[in-house]
């Protein structure tokens, strides 16, 4: 026998609000609910089918996004030199937690 879930406990499940689900559900966004008088309650297998579906899309997506340095073509550390060059610290110093005055 399937096991069905309340609103209440999707919305647990998923760390958001009811409403949020009930907008899910209304968009199609949400696997389709069973109404049972005024409520409504998912299949806890359709809903962890779900889940991994949207797992799997999050993982293809962030493989298919490259890194912010490889977008900015440059390393990340470079705008931490230049900032530091700027208020006239040493940037080895200050990569280290020192100003470039200090003796």
């Amino acid at each position: 026998m399937a096991t069905y879930l309340t609103t209440a406990e999707v919305a647990l499940r998923l760390r958001t609000s009811e409403s949020t689900i009930r907008y899910w559900r209304m968009t199609g966004y949400l696997p389709i609910g069973i109404a049972f008088g005024r409520k409504v309650l998912y299949d806890e297998a359709e809903l962890a089918a779900w889940e991994r579906q949207r797992a799997d899309e999050a993982a293809e997506t962030r493989a298919a996004t490259p890194a912010p340095s490889r977008i900015l073509g440059r390393r990340p550390d470079a705008a931490h030199a230049r900032r530091a060059a700027a208020l006239g610290l040493d940037p080895a110093a200050a990569s280290a937690g020192q100003s470039g005055d200090a003796a």
